[in-house]
Formats: C-alpha cells, structure tokens, sequence
C-alpha cells in the first residue's frame, strides 16, 4: 500500500527557484530601460582553441553563432570584432564571457566548517594546497557553497581552480583581438549547476557606474516613500498616541518596582559573588594542613607554623631535613618551597633544625583537588 512518511525531510531548491523568478520578472523589463540601466539581455560567450577565436550570442533562449577568427592574425580579429559590435549594438553593454572547456579546469568537491562562509575565499586560498596540486600563487579559483548542514556544523562546496598562466595567455590574446573579458566560466554542463567566475577582479574591465547611481537613487526615493508610509499613519493617530501614553503612566509605577527589585537583585549576586571570589583566592587552611601534615615523613615534627599572605612558614626538627622540599614540592597545594635558614644538627636528639618557606596555591586547587 502506498503511504506518505511526514517525518521525511523535503528540500526544496530555493536558489534554482529565485533565479528563476528573477529571470522572469527580467522579461517584463522593456529592452531601452535594460539598455539605459547597463543591463544588457544578451552576451557575448567566446571560446578559443589552438586555431581559432569562436564568438556566440546568447541570451535567454539559448546562443548562436556569430563568428569565427583565426588566431593568427589580431590586428584583422579586431577589425572583425569591431564590425560585429557595431552590426549588434547591444553587446556594447554585454558581458564578455570566456567559455573555458571542462578538461582546463580542476573541480573537487571539499568540506568546509560552517563559520568559514563569511570569509569563504580566503580559507580556501589558506588550504587550496590541501585540496589540489597547487597554491594559490599558482592559480585563479573560485568556490561556491552548494550544501549544508546544521547539525554537524559543516557545509560542502565546490572548488574551480585554473592555471593562472594559462587564463592570463587567454586573456591577453582576446583583449588583442578587442575582446575584454568580464568573466570566465567553465562550459555548460559543471556538476551542480553551479556557475563559477575564475576571472580575478584585476583582469575585470571597469563597469559603467551609471547603474550603481541609478539604483541609489532609486533605492532613496523608495527610502523616502517607505519612511513616509511609516509616518502617515502615526501623525493621524494621534489619539491613540495619547491613549498609549496614558498607558505608560500607569505602568510607569510597575517598571519603577520591577526596577528597584532588578537593583535588589543585582546588589544581592555582586555580595555572593565577592563571597565567592574571597573564598576562590584564598587557600583552605584546613585542607593545606590536612595535605601538609600527610606529607610529613616519620620522625619530623613541627614547632612553628605561620600562614601570611598566600606564604606559609614551618619549622621543626627531622631525621632528614634535605629531603623535604622534594616531599612538599610534589604536592599540587604548594611549589617554591625553600630553606630560610641554614639547617643545623640537634646533637641531643640526633636531628635536624629546619626552617622552611613555601607558596601556598589559591582555593581553586583546593576546590579541584577535593571533589
């Protein structure tokens, strides 16, 4: 029987759908507007091979053939390249696309954490070495996120990396011919659909900058008319400004109490957390005892203990004085353990006299070492 599993996870492809809408909308658009805004509807796609310099045209439909130049002569291309521009005036606002074969360009899918999305090119230029053959002195690259995952904190992406050698001869050879290339892509059919420009922005031409302009204006006025949408309405309720200002009075004794209790509290956790930072700094005296006297071998006694800051004093008379600071140095409660004072020998009981010096380690270690 047929069944339908809810629990199962439905992806939808919401950047294949906003690009298409765009598209769509795009047509709608009249050609002189598209024109004036420097948005051309066609391009101008160019591939080259040992022999020659193909150039297509195309657009949303899908491109056709426009010419085909030897690689021979630039001098006669450029003449021909002017000859096309001005039989197809459009491409004078069109990108030049120069269409790569697949076998030029390395593509490998990698894994990458999901905090390098807002510096994605840079971390792969760190690790480009890792994933291909090359560093990033040796090639153009480009990289586009094509998944993610929120629960494992990791996406995956694809990488395009091209010799830089081989893109730069490529280029200098077309702009010879009067091309100037916008951007360079790998030919259609790359996995994924994802579109890559391995064209760095120093070999990019310089854009009209009448459409940056125009869509700031534009995006002022709708500014203007949005801030004046917002203000419409408040300036002709005013009574209801009233009325909410009343309201505020009235709650105005609640916040006012609300607010002392807030000050209450406050006061309240910085004493706990004094409490808590005395009790942290200091050591716990009985536990340091405790430790000090465990370590004491056979046949030691102590005659004088004082505790000052953070340094404990002690001493006593031992079978073997030499051997303490080793004994006291091992435990994680004490460290620069020292002689004072010279030892000397207690010819009566056959001991000797000590005095020794030692730091003493915040509560913390007491803390640690307790649980």
């Amino acid at each position: 029987m047929f069944g339908l599993n809810l629990d199962s996870l439905i992806v939808l492809p919401l950047r294949s759908f906003f690009i298409w809408w765009g598209e769509q909308l795009n047509t709608f658009i009249p050609e002189g507007v598209k024109q004036f805004l420097g948005q051309a509807t066609e391009h101008l796609i160019v591939k080259k091979d040992q022999t020659a310099i193909t150039l297509y045209l195309a657009n949303a439909k899908g491109k056709r053939f426009l010419s085909e130049l030897s690689t021979e002569d630039s001098e006669d291309n450029e003449a021909a390249v002017k000859r096309i521009f001005s039989k197809h005036a459009q491409l004078n606002h069109a990108d030049v696309i120069l269409e790569l074969k697949s076998s030029q360009v390395l593509t490998r899918d990698i894994q990458l954490p999901l905090a390098a999305r807002s510096n994605l090119s840079q971390v792969v230029a760190y690790e480009l070495d890792r994933y291909t053959p090359f560093n990033a002195d040796q090639v153009y690259y480009d990289v586009q996120v094509t998944g993610k995952n929120n629960e494992t904190g990791q996406m995956t992406a694809l990488l395009a990396v091209v010799p830089r050698q081989k893109l730069d001869d490529l280029c200098e050879d077309l702009i010879a011919s009067g091309l100037h290339p916008t951007a360079a892509r790998v030919e259609s059919g790359d996995k994924s659909g994802v579109i890559f420009n391995l064209l760095p922005s120093e070999l990019r031409p310089k854009k009209n900058a009448r459409p940056k302009i125009l869509s700031f204006v534009i995006g002022a006025v709708l500014i203007v008319l949005l801030l004046g949408l917002l203000w419409i309405p408040i300036w002709s309720d005013q009574a209801l400004i009233k009325e909410l200002e009343q309201e505020m009075a009235r709650i105005g004794k609640d916040a006012n109490e609300v607010q002392t209790l807030k000050k209450s509290v406050e006061t309240q956790m910085h004493e706990t957390n004094f409490l808590l930072s005395k009790k942290r700094s200091e050591p716990v005296l009985v536990y340091m005892l405790d430790d000090l006297t465990k370590r004491m071998p056979n046949g030691t006694w102590l005659t004088y203990l004082q505790y000052k800051n953070g340094n404990l004093q002690v001493r006593g008379e031992s079978a073997d004085a030499s051997s303490l600071i080793a004994v006291i140095e091992d435990s994680p409660l004490f460290q620069n353990t020292r002689f004072v004072s010279p030892v000397t020998r207690n010819s009566a009981s056959n001991t000797d006299r000590f005095q020794l010096s030692m730091d003493v380690l915040n509560g913390g270690v007491f803390d640690r070492n307790t649980e």
